[in-house]
């Protein structure tokens, strides 16, 4: 519902050097205009593109990951399922910050309000949601049936989030499921820290620990799958 291209280039630009990679920013179609699923379709067509076209980017299709933050986190999400049942060429990570994995809400953390969350998130994906069924897994990754066959993941999450139970909890289940994943939560942290790094120690760490994983991921090196509170 909100967000620019302009708005996030500090950060795309940041991504890019910390992991020595291309980025593509992508600007999809905000709600309220443009309801469920425009927002997961303009991501899925994105990635379609970038891996037909990967060649022209100085890379190939096989060497590919999805990243996001909040809702971004969501359509990250969500497109690595979708790409996963549609039989294209796998993805190497999916990077998720803090992302929105159960939009029917019954997933809450229990921590003090800090200001910007429950009531605005509501409000947020109300508007993106439409009259959609919020647990479709198009719109809520969390509440699918088969998490098996997803790209490896690291899971960013704060300790003052109300999304945190519910990324960490899409992290166990994709663990159980077979898939090798980090969850890593920043202790201190609110929602929104991942763009704060000018001011915030910890918001420069996880762009390094992103950085580095997806560099690693791109080089074919997989590190084993754990669930970690605190700074590693």
């Amino acid at each position: 519902m909100v967000g620019t291209l302009d708005s996030y280039d500090t950060i795309a630009r940041a991504l890019a050097n910390r992991s020595q990679s291309v980025v593509v920013s992508v600007d999809y179609r905000l709600a309220p205009e443009h309801s469920f699923p425009a927002a997961a379709d303009d991501a899925m067509t994105a990635l379609r593109w970038v891996q037909t076209h990967a060649s022209e980017l100085g890379s190939t299709a096989d060497r590919v990951a999805v990243v996001g933050d909040s809702a971004g986190g969501n359509l990250a999400a969500v497109v690595a399922q979708r790409h996963r049942d549609s039989g294209g060429v796998p993805l190497v990570m999916q990077g998720l910050i803090y992302p929105v994995t159960d939009a029917a809400w019954d997933r809450w953390s229990a921590i003090p309000e800090t200001g910007n969350q429950t009531a605005e998130l509501i409000r947020l994906f109300a508007a993106y949601a439409g009259g959609a069924d919020r647990e479709d897994p198009a719109m809520s990754p969390l509440r699918a049936r088969d998490l098996h066959g997803l790209p490896p993941a690291l899971i960013i999450t704060a300790e003052y989030d109300q999304l945190r139970d519910q990324g960490e909890e899409y992290g166990r289940r994709m663990s159980a499921a077979g898939v090798d994943v980090v969850v890593h939560r920043y202790p201190g942290m609110p929602h929104g820290f991942w763009g704060m790094r000018v001011d915030v120690d910890a918001a420069e760490s996880a762009m390094r620990e992103l950085g580095t994983a997806l560099q690693h991921a791109f080089a074919g090196v997989h590190r084993a799958g754990a669930h970690v509170e605190g700074i590693a």
